[in-house]
């Protein structure tokens, strides 16, 4: 019986190309790094070759393909409201209801809080309009059909409730009154940490770096915060791990 070999893929040929040249180098007396540097030294040019024609292949045929995806994408969606249109305008109706709810909240009490620096009072209207938002980021998921995503984006939303939860419950306790500044004051931590990460891959990344006195500007802000509350205040919880007395 004569059996048909399916044909091979360029990767599955230029890997083992890559495989069988390194193996010969060593097979001559190259050290295994001496025989990687001999090979990557060969694939560069191919590589930049490759690249520059997919490349220019992608120019020519993307007007094509972004039609026929767009075409397929809206296919799928009416397909997938045919089905659960009714939850997912349920879903949608609900957030805005919420959304909006929190708006007259905030518009109503807002002067208020600014007064008397009600610090809980803003940690949670920030809270609450994150979690509009993010509810809608699931809303617009489940529309596309990416329902890994949406529960992904539904985790951020418990953790924002449980949040919330936490700040509104200890809030106006006097042993934990100053709950809510905490939870604001701890961005300083937060942004620091983010910044000393960037600095780390911004060249990388094609990214400018932050200057110098704008990392001394962070640090001094992440240091003041942490004088004021406690070395625990630098940890990835801090706002929260000084509750307890």
């Amino acid at each position: 019986m004569i059996t048909r070999r399916s044909p091979r893929s360029f990767d599955e040929e230029f890997y083992d190309g890559l495989t069988v040249g390194a193996t010969r180098a060593m097979q001559r007396g190259m050290s295994l790094e001496e025989a990687v540097e001999l090979v990557m030294q060969a694939a560069d040019p191919a590589l930049n070759n490759l690249a520059n024609s997919v490349t220019a292949r992608l120019h020519k045929t993307r007007p094509r393909m972004l039609r026929d995806h767009r075409r397929i994408n809206r296919r799928f969606e009416r397909h997938l409201r045919t089905c659960w249109a009714d939850g997912l305008d349920q879903f949608y109706a609900v957030t805005v209801g919420g959304e909006e709810l929190g708006r007259a909240f905030d518009e109503a009490r807002a002067e208020q809080a600014v007064a008397q620096q009600d610090w809980l009072f803003e940690s949670l209207t920030q809270l609450h309009a994150r979690a509009c938002r993010t509810a809608f980021e699931v809303h617009q998921m489940l529309s596309g059909g990416y329902p890994m995503g949406a529960l992904a984006r539904c985790r951020t939303l418990h953790e924002l409730a449980v949040t919330a939860a936490v700040l509104s419950e200890n809030g106006r306790t006097p042993i934990h009154a100053d709950i809510g500044e905490r939870y604001l004051a701890h961005d300083a931590v937060l942004n620091w940490r983010d910044a000393l990460e960037f600095q780390k891959h911004a060249k990388r990344l094609g990214e400018d770096p932050f200057t110098d006195d704008e990392m001394t500007e962070m640090k001094s802000r992440r240091d003041a915060v942490v004088a004021r509350f406690g070395a625990g205040f630098a940890d990835s919880y801090g706002w929260a791990s000084l509750c307890e007395h």
